[in-house]
C-alpha cells in the first residue's frame, strides 16, 4: 500500500489486510480499512479487529478469495481467512428503515463509500483509510479534540439504534473523551429508548465500561439511562458511584471482582439477583455472591483462611482478597496462605472417606455431618489428619 506522507497516516497495517485490499483493487474494486481499527490506530491503540469495506458484492468477494466464511451475507459481510486469521470484508451499504430502535429492517448495497460512512454512529468511527484518510464528518479533528460526536443528527442516530447511547458513554470512559454537547443533549432526551435494547447487549456495554478506568463513569448518572434498564441499580449507582469509581481503579480486572466492588454495599442475595437480571453466566453470579458473603468475614489466622477457602474455593478466595484490597479491608491472608500449603482444606483431603465412616455404622446425612465435624477438627489441628486418629474421633460420635 505504499508509504504514508502524513504523520497521522502512519498506520501499521497487517500484511494480510494489505493483501486483501490489494487483491480487491486488482479486480478493480475499492477497498478501505474502516471504523474502529482506524480510530484505534490514530490513538496508538492496537486494534483487536481489522474491518475492510469495499464496493465488491459478497459473491464477488467470495470469488476473489480462496477461503471465506459466510458471516452475514444479508448485511454484506464475508469473513476472509488468511494465515489462519479472520478478517471481515463488508460491502458498502445503506441501512433501511429502523423499527425497533436496534437494527434496520433491511440493508441496501451501494457503490458509494460516503453513503456507507454516513450510516455509522460516531464521527471517530466514520473514517476510512487507504493511503489517505476519507473523513467526511471531521472524525480526525474530533479524535484530536477528544470528542465523541454523532454522525449528522444525533437524535436520529440514537432513535435508529438505542444501544448507541450506551456505546457513547462506554467510549467516553474507555478513551477519556467528552461527549459533544448536542450529542449528549440528544442522548439525555432519548434515554427511554434503551428499554428496546436486549439486556445482554446493555450488559456487554456495561462490562466494557467498567473494565476501563471509568474516568467518565458519572455519565451513567448524568444521563439517567439506567433508570430505564433497572431502577434499583440506577438508584444504587446514584448513591454510590463516586465512591465506587475510586475503588474500581484498585481492583484486578475480572467480571467477578469488578461487580463485587460495584455491588459491595448490597446484600449478597440482592447482588446475585441483579447479576441474574443482567444474565451473567451462572458461575459469575455465584462468584459475586460468594465474594460478597465473605467480604467482611474476619480472616486473621490459618483456621479462618481454611474455612473460607473450603466454603468458596481457591479461585474465589484469591478474588475475594483482590476485592478486599480494593475496598481497603486489609489482613494477612496471603501470608497465612503460604504457611498452610499442603494442609487439609476440603473433605476430599481427609484421611478418611465416606465409606470409612459408613463402616462404623453411620448412614445417610450422618455420614456428611461426621465428615464436616472431622474437617473442622483438622482445620484447627492439621496433625490430626491421619486414618487412625480420625476413625477414633468418628467412633466416639456413635
Amino acid at each position: 500500500m505504499g508509504g504514508h506522507k502524513n504523520a497521522v497516516s502512519k498506520i501499521n497495517i497487517p500484511i494480510e489486510v494489505e493483501k486483501i485490499i490489494n487483491d480487491l483493487q486488482n479486480e478493480n474494486f475499492e477497498a478501505y480499512i474502516v471504523g474502529g481499527c482506524v480510530r484505534d490506530n490514530i490513538l496508538g491503540i492496537e486494534p483487536k479487529d481489522w474491518d475492510i469495506a469495499t464496493n465488491a458484492k459478497p459473491e464477488q468477494i467470495k470469488k476473489i478469495f480462496a477461503k471465506t466464511v459466510d458471516t452475514g451475507l444479508a448485511h454484506g459481510t464475508v469473513t476472509v481467512i488468511l494465515n489462519k486469521k479472520h478478517f471481515e470484508v463488508t460491502t458498502y451499504r445503506i441501512d433501511g428503515e429502523y423499527k425497533d430502535c436496534r437494527r434496520p429492517e433491511n440493508v441496501f448495497f451501494t457503490d458509494n463509500l460516503l453513503q456507507d460512512l454516513s450510516r455509522r454512529d460516531f464521527t471517530m468511527n466514520a473514517i476510512a483509510f487507504n493511503e489517505k484518510y476519507i473523513d467526511p464528518f471531521n472524525g480526525l479533528q474530533d479524535i484530536k479534540n477528544k470528542l465523541i460526536r454523532c454522525v449528522r443528527d444525533p437524535a436520529e442516530r440514537f432513535r435508529e439504534d438505542a444501544l448507541r447511547m450506551m456505546r457513547a458513554i462506554r467510549f467516553a470512559n474507555q478513551l477519556n473523551f467528552d461527549l459533544e454537547s448536542k450529542t449528549f443533549a440528544a442522548l439525555k432526551k432519548n434515554v427511554e429508548l434503551i428499554k428496546f435494547v436486549s439486556i445482554e447487549r446493555i450488559r456487554d456495554e456495561l462490562v466494557k465500561l467498567f473494565f476501563s478506568d471509568a474516568r467518565k463513569i458519572n455519565l451513567l448518572n448524568e444521563s439517567k439511562i439506567l433508570q430505564f434498564v433497572n431502577y434499583d441499580f440506577y438508584k444504587y449507582l446514584c448513591d454510590n458511584l463516586n465512591e465506587i469509581s475510586k475503588k474500581l481503579l484498585r481492583v484486578k480486572k475480572s467480571c467477578d471482582t469488578i461487580f463485587s466492588v460495584i455491588l459491595y454495599k448490597m446484600k449478597p442475595k440482592d447482588a446475585y439477583s441483579l447479576m441474574k437480571f443482567f444474565r451473567f453466566a451462572n458461575k459469575t453470579c455465584d462468584s459475586v455472591r460468594k465474594i460478597l458473603t465473605y467480604l467482611n468475614v474476619k480472616i486473621s489466622n490459618a483456621y479462618d483462611v481454611k474455612k473460607v477457602i473450603c466454603a468458596i474455593g481457591y479461585e474465589n478466595f484469591y478474588k475475594l482478597l483482590d476485592v478486599r484490597n480494593a475496598l481497603e479491608i486489609f489482613d494477612n491472608a496471603k501470608d497465612i496462605l503460604q504457611n498452610i500449603s499442603g494442609d487439609c482444606i476440603f473433605i476430599k483431603d481427609l484421611a478418611v472417606s465416606g465409606n470409612d465412616i459408613k463402616f462404623l455404622g453411620f448412614s445417610g446425612k450422618e455420614i456428611g455431618n461426621v465428615l464436616k465435624y472431622l474437617l473442622d477438627i483438622v482445620h484447627k489441628f492439621p496433625e490430626k489428619n491421619s486414618f487412625d486418629e480420625l476413625i477414633s474421633l468418628a467412633a466416639m460420635m456413635k
